[in-house]
C-alpha cells in the first residue's frame, strides 16, 4: 500500500480515506469481522505488537487463553499501515463507535439486539454460523471455526438468532 489514501464504501457512497482514519479503522474492523468471526472485543485490543513476520497477525482469544495466528498478507499490510499512523499504534476505535458505524454505514449486514445495550459483538458469529450450516452438517467444524472449546457453545449461535432479523437471513 503506497498510497495515503483508500477506497472505502459507506452505503452506496465511494469516500476516499486517509490511512489510519476512524472511518479506515472502522471499514478494517469490519472486514476483519466478516472474514474471520472475531469477537469486536478480540479485534479492538490488537495493536503493533500483534503483528508477527511471515504476515501472522496474532489475536488473543477472550474466551481461553490461546491465541490465533492468521497469514493473511492483505490484512497484516492494512493492519500495519494503520497501527504505524495512530498515536497508541493500536486501533483507536470504542466499542459505541463501531456499533453506531455499522447502524449508519451497513444496517442490513449487521444483527441488531433490541434492548441489548447496542451489543453487535456476535452479529457476525451468528452469521457465520449460518453460512456454515448451509455448507456442513458437522458441529466440529463449526466449532473449529468459531474457535468454541465446546460444542454446545456453538450451538447458541444457531438458536439465538434475533428475531426481527430471521427473515432477513
Amino acid at each position: 500500500m503506497e498510497s495515503s489514501q483508500n477506497i472505502a464504501i459507506f452505503g452506496k457512497c465511494h469516500v476516499a480515506l486517509d490511512t489510519g482514519s476512524l472511518p479506515h479503522q472502522l471499514e478494517t474492523i469490519l472486514l476483519i469481522q466478516k472474514r474471520y468471526a472475531f469477537r469486536i472485543s478480540e479485534i479492538l485490543k490488537l495493536d503493533i505488537n500483534s503483528l508477527h513476520p511471515d504476515y501472522n497477525i496474532c489475536i488473543k482469544l477472550s474466551k481461553c487463553k490461546d491465541f490465533c495466528f492468521i497469514r493473511d498478507p492483505e490484512y497484516y499490510d492494512l493492519l500495519q499501515v494503520i497501527f504505524k499512523c495512530t498515536r497508541n499504534k493500536s486501533f483507536e476505535v470504542s466499542y459505541k463507535e463501531y456499533y453506531y458505524f455499522l447502524k449508519r454505514y451497513h444496517p442490513d449486514e449487521v444483527l441488531f439486539y433490541p434492548g441489548r445495550n447496542d451489543k453487535v459483538t456476535h452479529s457476525f458469529r451468528h452469521l457465520a454460523v449460518k453460512e456454515l450450516k448451509r455448507i456442513t452438517k458437522d458441529k466440529k467444524i463449526i466449532q473449529a471455526k468459531l474457535r468454541h472449546m465446546s460444542i454446545s457453545s456453538q450451538e447458541y449461535y444457531s438458536k439465538s438468532i434475533p428475531k426481527q432479523n430471521k427473515d432477513a437471513l
